[in-house]
């Protein structure tokens, strides 16, 4: 196991994807009532899990779909924790039975590439908002007390199903497996070979389980967040040990205070933060051309447009491989 620094790189690079975590975090506390001091306790045990078994710095983010449509609609807790245990159970079932290594193929580097474009470009846009409207319409935080275990019922799961899995899925799989493997490996090399779809997808569907049961606030990893970490600093498990373990802290001592300390961080330099991470992810399509760089570029600029990185996904997927499905099938006929 790599040896533990503290350096100040590391300090730095513990706080790169704040710009992601706290306004969405935040918000669900606001808006969809989840208990603020469950979520720090909750976020800062994926963070230590990941940096003392990873060794890099691997983010923990909210899965950004859900988050956002549960936001957007004011969705009932109990519909959003439905929601983290079916993404749970989902991603339990393809890490233990072998098929996240199957899809993990699927993913060709265009696609990837343009993923992660797609996340870069709508960090821009978010980081926009930060910076010109900050903190209009996020509502007063409130904490509610105690840890408490929920089961969901059958409508919930139902709800859950349809409104935040389906639309979550192809994201999580993309972005929070396939291609944080690939920009992890990309700046940590051998030091990153620990990251895999399998242990991404596993450790991801029982920290989903569990959050879902403690009407916590569904997670995901994300190619964005590791450039978030890796811009500032963060070289080590070092980083997510540092920011996993400052979590705990204010989930633990502060208790209601915490989400008032969050809260002091002003929105704009947030903004900057996430632009900054932003523009650093776009620069990640560099080493494409011709084909690779115009699919993935499409699958950028669709992702902007709709808003919606699974448009963007499955534009990407159908202008890649149909051509190829097409070809193949016209040479069989051929021969």
């Amino acid at each position: 196991m790599q040896k533990i620094k503290f350096a100040q790189r590391e300090f730095m690079g513990a706080f790169g994807d704040l710009g992601t975590l706290i306004p969405i975090f935040i918000s669900l506390v606001a808006i969809n009532g989840l208990n603020g001091q469950v979520v720090l306790l909750s976020v800062g045990l994926c963070y230590l899990t990941c940096g003392f078994y990873y060794q890099v710095p691997i983010p923990v983010q909210p899965l950004k779909a859900m988050a956002a449509i549960a936001i957007a609609t004011g969705l009932q807790l109990s519909v959003l924790s439905a929601g983290g245990i079916l993404m749970g159970v989902i991603l339990l079932f393809l890490a233990t039975s072998g098929l996240i290594n199957q899809l993990n193929r699927i993913f060709s580097r265009p696609i990837v590439r343009g993923i992660q474009l797609g996340v870069g470009l709508l960090l821009i846009k978010a980081s926009l908002v930060l910076i010109f409207v900050g903190q209009k319409g996020i509502g007063s935080s409130s904490i509610m007390g105690g840890l408490s275990l929920s089961i969901p019922n059958l409508n919930d799961f139902t709800s859950a199903f349809f409104l935040l899995v389906l639309p979550q899925l192809p994201l999580t799989l993309s972005n929070s497996i396939v291609a944080t493997c690939d920009v992890t490996e990309r700046y940590f090399q051998d030091k990153a070979k620990r990251v895999t779809a399998y242990a991404l997808s596993f450790g991801l569907g029982i920290a989903n389980i569990l959050s879902g049961l403690m009407s916590s606030m569904p997670v995901c990893h994300g190619s964005g967040g590791v450039t978030a970490h890796y811009s500032f600093g963060a070289r080590t498990g070092t980083a997510p040990i540092i920011i996993g373990s400052l979590c705990l802290l204010l989930g633990l001592i502060f208790q209601e205070q915490a989400i008032n300390i969050t809260k002091l961080i002003p929105y704009p330099i947030l903004g900057i933060m996430l632009g900054y991470i932003g523009l650093k992810h776009i620069m990640l399509v560099a080493d494409l051309r011709g084909k690779e760089l115009f699919t993935a570029s499409g699958i950028g600029i669709v992702s902007l447009i709709s808003g919606n990185l699974a448009i963007g996904y499955l534009t990407g997927m159908a202008v890649w491989y149909f051509p190829r499905v097409y070809e193949g099938r016209k040479l069989k006929i051929m021969n």
